[in-house]
């Protein structure tokens, strides 16, 4: 096991809207002693010494928030004097050991940042040696939902584009530790895509407990957008704009496992 698999059971991203908070949420709930799972970011920065002052949102979303709770916690919550202590190292091991230790003592800890998409190589990096969980959506879907919060099409097709491609280079080259869920799979069949998700993390030697009888977090529950019509959502027009950039990651990445 590695020296990341002490504290750190395993990072979650994908890109924005793509199901990266309920697909946390469920696997929290199978996981006994795997806690977290909030944005977190830290590997965004070079060293953990960065984060405090570093232009990006994610610390102070960690002082934001709940106050925590096991299953219904909305965020972090930690202090100021706790989340700079953590960040008072220059190793990111070490971070994630001090959140447990002062967030969920004796539990480990879900990394969970859609941003990390935009910068794979370097989480990948940063993170050495640990499981990364990948959620994403067809891009009709990925569309319907940055549509719904008003986002332009031209917009959309920049973010789309930042993360697909770092996708394809390091799906490649680390594809030992990289699994993607499809969102509309998970949402349609939660339970056994959740397990196949765990079944993945076990090979990295992650030690936790089987979880049972936890009530299920409000966010895992319902079919989302997919009880709509795409062609309600998304007209032929876009249709065809999207399908001039879309890219199908789970092909690709199955074609390389192959």
């Amino acid at each position: 096991m590695g020296q990341y698999l002490d504290k750190l059971a395993f990072i979650l991203t994908g890109m924005e809207n793509s199901g990266t908070t309920c697909t946390a949420e469920l696997m929290k709930q199978k996981m006994l002693g795997v806690n977290g799972g909030f944005e977190l970011g830290i590997l965004l920065v070079e060293s953990p010494r960065q984060f405090p002052t570093a232009d990006i949102p994610f610390y102070q979303k960690m002082i934001e928030g709940r106050p925590k709770k096991r299953d219904h916690g909305r965020g972090w919550g930690i202090s100021h004097h706790d989340l700079n202590h953590c960040c008072d190292t220059d190793s990111f091991p070490e971070f994630y050991k001090r959140l447990s230790d002062c967030w969920c003592p004796g539990e480990m800890i879900v990394d969970k940042a859609p941003g990390y998409v935009y910068y794979f190589r370097d989480m990948l990096e940063r993170s050495q040696d640990g499981p990364v969980i990948v959620a994403h959506k067809h891009i009709y879907w990925q569309w319907a939902s940055f549509k719904r919060r008003g986002v332009p099409m031209d917009m959309f097709k920049v973010h789309y584009d930042r993360w697909v491609q770092p996708m394809i280079d390091c799906s490649k080259e680390f594809s030992d530790r990289v699994r993607l869920i499809d969102h509309f799979d998970f949402v349609k069949d939660k339970e056994g895509v959740t397990d196949q998700a765990i079944e993945f993390i076990n090979t990295f030697g992650v030690e936790y407990g089987r979880a049972t009888g936890k009530p299920e977090h409000p966010l895992t529950r319902g079919v989302f957008e997919y009880s709509y019509n795409i062609d309600e959502l998304v007209p032929m027009n876009e249709k065809l704009h999207l399908d001039s950039i879309a890219f199908d990651p789970t092909g690709y990445y199955e074609s390389i496992r192959a």
